[in-house]
């Protein structure tokens, strides 16, 4: 689930198999015009090498050379050139962050082990990350919390988005490249054994099934489905398969003469119309797009804009 998030946490395991422990920088809070995020992680190991990012530039740069504190600690970084000479990044884009830095050791390998094992199961639990160190809870709420003696960051983690794309074609291969890129759990399908073997490696998962039976390999209302099959007929097949089902997403790619006629197919074969109306189609945002490329771009765009 989510390639991104699961290299960055085997990176991790890694570290600690190879010198035993590892450093992680945690943005826990941002204001202005930062450009490490709440949320954003960076792996320091002990002979420099990194995974992640916790805003990029000097800042990152000197955090990454900076020596391991034995226990959690805050830092504060403004990106202000009249910034207190402790607190000033060495960046001028306006506003700050606050960043989390600890030792991952060999006693963290259950609580990294059950990270994976939340992301990949699609199970949500709760990251907290106090002064005691890093562990994995049962719930949580969102965000960083600052008391006079404790403080605490909270995040989410087995939640990773789902894209299913069907159709393992170019475009369908193009947009499984894309969402990679931006930490989606991509899950291709197609019924052309030959055709899914192209995807492995692009996406998450691969599945040979008949369009007839898409339906019953989605079981998620929150996920996002793109309907991008070889033809008009499979495409009425894939869609008859999750006719009148709620997603958090449903695309088709088409010509708007060819969409009208697909809808007019459903229609007949018993869809309402206001589940005819959720359907993007076609999909992504119009910025002329002809490639499939640019297709998987389009439909990127949409997808982060309606997150």
């Amino acid at each position: 689930m989510g390639s991104r998030r699961l290299g960055f946490w085997r990176f991790a395991l890694d570290a600690i198999d190879c010198s035993g422990s590892v450093y992680l920088w945690v943005v826990v809070h941002d204001w202005g015009s930062a450009p490490g995020k709440t949320g954003f992680k960076l792996l320091v190991t002990k002979d420099g090498w990194t995974r992640g990012t916790i805003g990029g530039g000097v800042m990152e740069s000197d955090l990454v050379a900076r020596p391991w504190a034995s226990e959690p600690v805050l830092v504060r970084k403004v990106h202000l050139a009249d910034a207190a000479r402790e607190e000033r990044s060495g960046m001028i884009c306006a506003g700050g962050q606050l960043m989390v830095g600890c030792v991952l050791e060999e006693d963290q390998r259950p609580v990294i082990e059950s990270i994976l094992d939340s992301e990949k199961q699609q199970n949500p639990k709760w990251i907290h990350l106090t002064q005691r160190g890093l562990s994995l809870r049962e719930s949580g709420i969102q965000g960083f919390v600052n008391h006079e003696l404790e403080w605490t960051y909270q995040e989410e983690v087995g939640c990773v988005p789902i894209l299913y794309v069907i159709g393992a074609g170019h475009v369908g291969k193009a947009i499984a490249k894309q969402f990679q890129l931006l930490d989606f759990h991509v899950v291709v399908l197609d019924d052309r054994a030959e055709m899914c073997a192209t995807c492995e490696g692009v996406a998450d998962e691969v599945v040979v099934a008949g369009f007839d039976e898409i339906g019953s390999v989605i079981d998620s209302e929150k996920a996002r489905v793109a309907v991008v099959t070889r033809a008009f007929d499979t495409d009425i097949t894939a869609l008859k398969s999750l006719l009148n089902r709620q997603f958090g997403y449903l695309g088709l790619m088409g010509s708007h003469h060819k969409i009208a006629r697909i809808k007019q197919e459903l229609l007949a074969a018993g869809a309402r119309r206001d589940w005819l109306d959720q359907i993007v189609a076609p999909l992504g945002i119009p910025i002329s797009n002809r490639t499939p490329a640019e297709i998987a771009v389009s439909l990127a765009a949409q997808l982060i804009s309606l997150r």
